[in-house]
Formats: structure tokens, sequence, C-alpha cells
């Protein structure tokens, strides 16, 4: 008995409501039933919903008719077995050309397709000429019909989006979840406003959308939609989604697997404003610092994770937490033997390094805050300009108006250029992200508190951009370091650092050394303590920064001078 595979499909979800699905499954049975020489398999899910023919979309390894033609290759589907469709054209409605060998190449391979209406036919290879010239009739057909119904729709929504551009008008019924439609306008529904707010000051504080969903679970917020529990997603959504600030940007796509595009110029004052410039491109700040860093998702909030680099193996270093409660700071090659391997006690090591950073004069790191938020505020605007200026580029490729799009380009190129104009400036004036960060570390915090943490590791990452460090003991029981610290806005500062290895406590202030600016790498005096480097090593100082030496390499030559005089010399600690 052979073996017969029904495929449905239908564009629409809603679709799926009407007579679509029975229609074709009704047309399949009537089949069936007049051969009974052939059984339905019902192993192979061959039903896709709500997938459009017409892009090609359902022919991908994510939906059933993509998987089938997989499986026919591969031979796991029986020579002359049937596959069964309504018609021809809910195989595809792309190019009549390409449609065609999608079926051609069904039957190169084994398969008997059927079209079921309006009539029946069977195409077994070789096609005979009738039936393929039939073939390419429906195809075509289809392919016209799909091409009409596009054109209509988009430029239905093209029209409705000129409105919604100049008058504000509301564009169907769908909106985030923050919004509400009444009285075709579009108005903020208070509490879920409230909520999204502070959500954003807790993205700010260094929470990123996982620990903030847990927030959410753990305080039993209610959830918006039909979801049982709040998810990373949704959260990220609040975080970065334009209709924060008021914004919409059409688009197209986002369902089915098919990325969303944009489409024209994004559409200010469409929504009503739920938080600030300032504070959504504060966020926007406070997520890319995260970027790179692996989230603090179990109990322990590592304040310099992703920060710390060996200086001598030029390779990362990590923490390690024990069941006893002792947290260290090691090198991960040391651990795999490459080089020796070398540890400082991490409680001892923040408490230390956030010392050196408060003892910096506010002026090098601080800057002018107010222009710190302005040039944030113009990078968010800078993203979405050369995202917007990419979509025109792609539209044009796609032979969009020429004339049009040309101008609405060389608007925004002119937009861009005094965008970035006014970064420089702003960036000169404000040497850092945002003075607010800096405020964080200068207070003094309980490092015990996962809160507090969680702000300090944000602060820390706008500030600074890398920690190089040297670690060393000798047999007396000491633990030494040198540490560089980098700053974002190219400063840096170089401590050197011990603790008394059986007590855990820090000694008194050994942090030596001033926080150069960028522009005084070459002051000739670095005012450093003679009674802790010495008069030649002082003089050393001098020549590596006249060197010009890279990141960490500073921290890495001073920490050799020294190692070679320690009892025990480069020893790790365990």
């Amino acid at each position: 008995m052979k073996t017969a595979y029904s495929y449905v499909r239908w564009s629409d979800v809603t679709q799926g409501k009407g007579d679509s699905e029975r229609r074709q499954v009704q047309l399949r049975d009537a089949w069936l039933s007049s051969r009974p020489d052939v059984a339905l398999d019902t192993t192979l899910k061959l039903t896709d919903r709500g997938v459009s023919g017409y892009r090609g979309t359902h022919r991908s390894d994510k939906h059933c008719l993509g998987q089938f033609v997989a499986q026919v290759e591969a031979g796991r589907v029986p020579l002359g077995s049937y596959l069964l469709v309504e018609n021809l054209d809910r195989l595809s409605r792309e190019e009549t050309q390409e449609a065609l060998e999608l079926v051609l190449k069904l039957t190169r391979l084994g398969v008997v397709v059927v079209q079921l209406s309006p009539v029946v036919c069977e195409f077994v290879y070789p096609v005979e000429p009738m039936k393929l010239m039939m073939s390419i009739m429906e195809l075509s057909r289809g392919n016209s019909e799909s091409k009409i119904k596009s054109e209509r729709i988009t430029k239905s929504w093209q029209r409705a989006r000129e409105d919604a551009a100049a008058t504000g008008k509301v564009v169907g019924r769908a909106v985030p979840s923050w919004f509400r439609v009444a009285d075709e306008k579009i108005v903020l529904i208070p509490e879920r406003a409230e909520l999204v707010r502070t959500v954003h000051k807790l993205a700010q504080d260094g929470m990123g959308a996982s620990l903030i969903a847990q927030k959410l679970n753990t305080e039993k917020v209610p959830v918006w939609g039909r979801s049982k529990h709040w998810h990373d997603s949704a959260v990220y959504a609040m975080l970065t989604d334009l209709s924060m600030i008021g914004t919409w940007q059409p688009g197209t796509g986002g369902r089915a697997g098919n990325p969303r595009k944009s489409v024209g110029e994004p559409i200010k004052g469409y929504f009503p404003r739920v938080v600030s410039d300032d504070c959504y491109y504060a966020t926007q700040a406070a997520i890319k610092s995260r970027h790179g860093f692996r989230g603090a998702k179990g109990k322990h909030v590592n304040l310099f994770a992703g920060l710390l680099n060996d200086a001598l193996g030029r390779r990362k270093c990590s923490y390690t937490h024990r069941s006893d409660g002792i947290s260290r700071i090691f090198n991960r090659d040391g651990r795999m033997g490459i080089v020796a391997a070398m540890t400082y006690p991490a409680d001892v090591f923040e408490r230390q390094v956030l010392a050196v950073l408060r003892e910096i004069d506010d002026k090098v790191i601080a800057g002018d805050d107010a222009s710190g938020i302005s040039a944030l505020a113009n990078e968010g605007r800078l993203a979405e300009v050369d995202a917007q200026l990419t979509a025109i580029e792609e539209q044009l490729m796609a032979g969009g108006g020429a004339a049009l799009l040309g101008k609405v380009a060389a608007r925004l190129e002119t937009e861009r250029a005094g965008l970035l104009d006014s970064i420089e400036k702003d960036r000169r004036k404000a040497a850092v992200p945002s003075g607010q960060s800096w405020g964080v570390l200068k207070a003094e915090a309980d490092l015990g508190d996962e809160a507090v943490r969680l702000r300090l590791r944000s602060a820390i990452r706008q500030v600074v951009s890398a920690v190089w460090v040297v670690f060393a003991s000798d047999r007396v029981g000491r633990y030494t370091a040198w540490v560089e610290v980098i700053l974002t806005n190219g400063a840096f500062r170089v401590a050197f650092l011990s603790c008394d290895r059986r007590m855990g406590k820090p000694p008194t202030d050994k942090s030596h050394g001033d926080c150069l600016s960028h522009e005084e790498w070459h002051d000739p005096k670095p005012k450093l303590a003679d009674d802790v480097w010495g008069a030649s090593d002082a003089e050393n100082w001098r020549d590596i920064q006249i060197a010009g030496f890279g990141p960490g390499d500073k921290a890495a030559v001073v920490a050799q001078d020294y190692l070679v005089i320690l009892e025990g010399g480069y020893a790790g600690s365990v």
C-alpha cells in the first residue's frame, strides 16, 4: 500500500478561525476515500498555520513544507508517495519559475504531487506537457493574486502611516502593553507606566533584563497579557521600545520568523510619552555598558567582573567563591598551568580599588554632567539616524522611490553631521558618560547589600574601562598587588595594594600615585611617594609613561621591578 502525505497551509492566522482548514481537509478525505490503495501518513505534521507562501518563508527548515522537502531529499519518504494539496498555490505563491521548480523537484525525487481543486490532477515525473502548462497557469495565478494583494496592503499602510505622521491618526488597535486605544486615541495606562519607570530605574541601577524579570516574579507583580510569568524579553521591550519617548517606528515583518524591518521615518509624538529622553538614553547606556559582561544570575554580584586582566599573562582574571564564604580573584591561565597561578582576596581587593577611585579628583572624572546627559541623548538619536539611513539604502536597492527617499536621506545626513559635532563638543566637556555614576562610586556604601553592589557595578562599568593586575604573595603571609585602573576617558592610575594573608584585612593605606588625565601622561613629575617607590623607581615610572606603553604594561613593568625583591618571588596564593 502506498503512502499519502497531506500538506495544509494558510497565510494569516485569522484564516484558521474560518473555513480554510476544513475545506482543505475535506478535499483530502474525499480523495483518500476514492483511493483505498493509499494510506494517509500521520507521523509527519504538515500543517503550516499563518505562514505565507509568497516570500518563500514556508520552505525554510522552520516550517513543515521545508522539513518535508528535507525528508524527501534524505530518502526518508518512499518513492511513489503522494503529496496532497488543495491547489498548487498551497505549495507556493512565489514567482512562477521558483514555484514550478519546487513542483518539478518533488516529482524528480519520486513524489507524486496531487492537486485536489479545481480539478484533481496528478503530477508524475516526467510531467506531461499539458499538465506542465496547467501547473504554470495555476502557479502564475496564485502569484498574481498575492502580488496584487501585497501591493494593495502596502499602499493602504503607506496612506495610514502618512495620516499618522500628519494628523496623529491611530493606525490599527495594536499598541504596546502600557497603552490602550480609547475613542480613537492612544492613552497611557497609569499603573503600567509606573511599573515601566520602575523597570528603567532598576536597569540604570545595574540590573539586567533577566534579574528584573526575576524580581518582578518574586514580588508577584501582575503579568500583562497571556503569559503566566515575566520574561526577560518583555522586560527588554520595556527598556528599549521607542514608544517610551512617544515615538513610533513603522515597519514590516516581525512574524513567522521574519525579522522586523523599519519603513520610513519614526513618527514622534505618536504615543504618549512614558519617560524622558534623558531617562531613556541613560537606560540605553546602562544596557550598553553590560554588553560583553556576564550578568549576575547567581548569588554573587562581582563588582569588577569582566574588567579584570592579568597584566603579565595578558588574559582575563575571574572571581571564585568557596562554600566557606571566602571569595578570591584569580588568573584563568594560572588555573590551567599556562602561567604562574595568582590570587587575591576579592572583598579586600574591591574595598581597596574603590578607595583608589574615591581619591581621584572630581574634575578628572565627573566633568560637566549636563553635557554628559546631552551627549547620551544625541548618541541615542545618532543610532536612530544610522538605522534609518540603512533602511533607506535597503529600500533603494529594492526599487523604492528614489526621489522621495533621496530627499529624506539628504536631510538625515545633515542631521547626522550636526549630531556628531554636538557629541564631540559635549564629550570634551563631560569627559565620561555621566557624573551620576561617579557620585555612586564616591558614596560610602554597604558592600554586603546586593542592591548596592548592582548599582556600584553599573557605575564602575560606566567609569572604568579596564583593570590590569599583577598579584603575588611572600612567605611571611602577605598578599601584594599592582593594579592599573584605566578610566573610560583615557585617564589611568597605578596603585600598590597589600593585605595580611592570615587576617584578610588591608593594612594602612598603601595606594600611591596620581590619576593622570590623558593630556598629562607626559608630565615629567608624577607625584609618587619615595618611601614606597624610591627615587630610581619614580624615574623608571616617567620612562614608562613617555614610552607610551599600552594597557596593563605599566602595572606589569612596575610589578616586575619589585617581584625580584619579594622573598619567594612571584608566587601564587592559595
